[in-house]
């Protein structure tokens, strides 16, 4: 949705809509709340005659609320740090993590919470984007699905950490 929020052009009087990120005050809101707001401060026309759940500031209403009611759950970030740990057993506990943040904010799909993951720093995480899912499942690694390429980035990790030792994003193994 860069293309339609442009945030980098708004991001002062975006941050000034969602209270200088305080994270409870945008929790409080709601999504259509917040979508009339943008609606009103940037003059949107374009995509307003679609129904509302599909106008893309309205789907981005939902997953900023979503997200600051999901980041609330936690008392700082070391809290947020455990959980990740707590999922970091096994290749089938490394996927219910994302699995759980695709479904406790809306517009966050597995693989973009693979993304979010690894680029807080847990390059365990891999993002079996629709690339990867080509090309994986076409030259036989697994299924057309991202799970099926999570598992494959996985296996190959593991496979080449007995030449050196890398994560799925190919960093330093770390699996504390």
């Amino acid at each position: 949705m860069p293309n339609v929020i442009k945030y980098e052009q708004r991001k002062s009087k975006i941050k000034e809509i969602l209270f200088d990120y305080k994270i409870q005050l945008i929790s409080e809101t709601t999504p259509d709340e917040l979508y009339e707001n943008f609606l009103a401060n940037f003059n949107v026309t374009s995509d307003i005659l679609q129904k509302k759940q599909m106008n893309c500031w309205y789907k981005w209403s939902c997953s900023i609320i979503d997200s600051a009611k999901f980041v609330s759950g936690f008392k700082d970030a070391s809290d947020f740090n455990e959980l990740v740990k707590r999922f970091n057993y096994n290749t089938s506990s490394r996927i219910a993590l994302p699995l759980l943040i695709a479904t406790k904010i809306k517009g966050i799909g597995f693989a973009l919470a693979c993304d979010l993951l690894k680029e807080l720093g847990y390059t365990y995480y891999p993002k079996p984007d629709v690339h990867m899912i080509d090309v994986f499942h076409g030259i036989g690694l697994c299924e057309k699905d991202p799970v099926s390429v999570f598992e494959a980035i996985e296996r190959m990790a593991a496979d080449c950490c007995t030449v050196d030792e890398v994560t799925p994003y190919n960093g330093n193994l770390v699996r504390s």
